[in-house]
């Protein structure tokens, strides 16, 4: 149960980014519109037995990791400062469901 709400919400996660950068271009492409023309591109996906001709996709993925992290690391530095560790509250009971979701 927990996969398959996984994968829906991240089903979900991927058509409503499509539709924030396409909406400007089209406003027809809503979240549901986007979610729709994705559905048979992740059921095409699912009926694969093997994804070892898929692997070197892989290296694009890493490559998106590393720039990722690398511009987080340099807003942060450059746009952000640390406080004294008292400054953070140890948990924020608001965002708390946020953190479940990502953690599973």
């Amino acid at each position: 149960a927990m996969s398959i709400g996984v994968v829906g919400s991240y089903f979900v996660f991927i058509g409503s980014t499509l539709s924030s950068m396409l909406f400007p271009l089209d406003s027809h492409l809503t979240p549901a519109v986007m979610t729709a023309i994705i559905l048979p591109v992740i059921v095409l996906l699912s009926f694969l037995r093997s994804y070892r001709f898929l692997a070197p996709t892989s290296i694009l993925g890493v490559l998106a990791v590393v720039a990722a992290i690398t511009i987080v690391l340099v807003d942060g530095f450059t746009h952000h400062s640390i406080g004294p560790i008292a400054s953070y509250p140890p948990a924020s009971w608001a965002t708390f469901p946020l953190f479940l979701g990502n953690a599973a």
